[in-house]
């Protein structure tokens, strides 16, 4: 008679869990749909130092561009520090107040000097953009090791060295903002991407690990996250690619101008994740959801693959 009620005790519980969750589904659900008709106020940016990585060129050239008129201190790093002097001069120009630095980030020691030198030279950083990445496009055997290992070192390994340089100081002022560039590829993995992709679902992984363990501490922290889901962008990425994902994408989905602006935008908002276009993660999960080879035959019908150009180099 104990087991028989100890299994109903268990179905009881399940059964309230399962309904608790149902009610807080629909909620969010109609939330959310209130908040696309109602967006959240976009939140001033104005005291933020912000560090923009990959600044130089592409998606993170455009970011701080459209984050001039934010009033934001700009703190830019890049490798490149030909084009990164000029962007920093150029933002200057334009009113804003723009620190930068040369910076290899898959450095780990690098990245540490960098950011001692930002703390003495600026002031604590507030807001992490970390954009910085490479995308080899080939197949997975004709990568060289080498390669490899420096995808992993530019993609994940720098996002992680830079949050450990800053994240402990949001800590103490309970406040801050991480935001990751991410992409489609993080979601939903294709041919000749297989290094990118898997450094993309780390990218993923990390956000979304890093985000529930800081929610799970004692103190009341008011750090953010926000995730970047581009599916294509007319940059030099995609230099050596023949063909992109997603060829029936409207054009101006595809510029860094307008990626630039959706995670601005996303960022103000404190939006989790910004998907470019839109509707895009739903379509993702969709597709992840449907059995194995409609999922295959859906992305090779959408064209969600990129083939390198015979010429490509490595």
């Amino acid at each position: 008679m104990t087991e028989v009620k100890r299994g109903l005790m268990f179905w009881l519980v399940a059964a309230k869990d399962v309904l608790v969750l149902y009610f807080y589904t629909v909620f969010i659900f109609f939330e959310s749909f209130i908040q696309l008709i109602f967006p959240p106020k976009l939140k001033s940016l104005k005291n933020e130092t912000i560090l923009i990585t990959g600044s130089a060129s592409g998606i993170g050239r455009m970011i701080c561009l459209e984050l001039v008129s934010t009033g934001a201190k700009l703190v830019c790093w890049d490798i490149n520090k030909w084009d990164n002097d000029g962007l920093v001069k150029e933002l200057r120009n334009l009113g804003a107040t723009a620190f930068g630095y040369e910076v290899d980030v898959s450095d780990r020691q690098k990245v540490r000097t960098a950011a001692d030198q930002v703390k003495t030279d600026v002031s604590d950083v507030t807001m992490i953009i970390n954009n910085a990445g490479i995308m080899p496009c080939h197949s997975f055997l004709s990568h060289n090791p080498k390669e490899i290992s420096r995808a992993f070192e530019v993609n994940v390994l720098s996002q992680l060295w830079i949050v450990r340089e800053f994240l402990p100081r949001m800590i103490e002022r309970k406040c801050g903002h991480i935001v990751a560039i991410c992409s489609l590829s993080g979601l939903i993995g294709s041919r000749n991407l297989s290094v990118y992709s898997s450094t993309k679902f780390a990218v993923n992984g990390f956000m979304e690990a890093l985000q529930d363990e800081l929610a799970h501490r004692p103190e009341d922290l008011n750090i953010k996250f926000t995730t970047v889901y581009p599916t294509s962008c007319d940059t030099s990425f995609s230099k050596n690619i023949v063909h992109t994902r997603f060829p029936w994408l409207m054009p101006e989905f595809t510029t860094p101008q307008y990626v630039a602006k959706r995670t601005v935008e996303g960022i103000r908002r404190n939006r989790e994740s910004v998907c470019i276009p839109p509707s895009i993660v739903l379509f993702a999960f969709c597709l992840k959801s449907l059995p194995s080879k409609v999922f295959y035959a859906a992305r090779e019908l959408l064209g969600i693959y990129c083939e390198p150009k015979a010429t490509a180099t490595r």
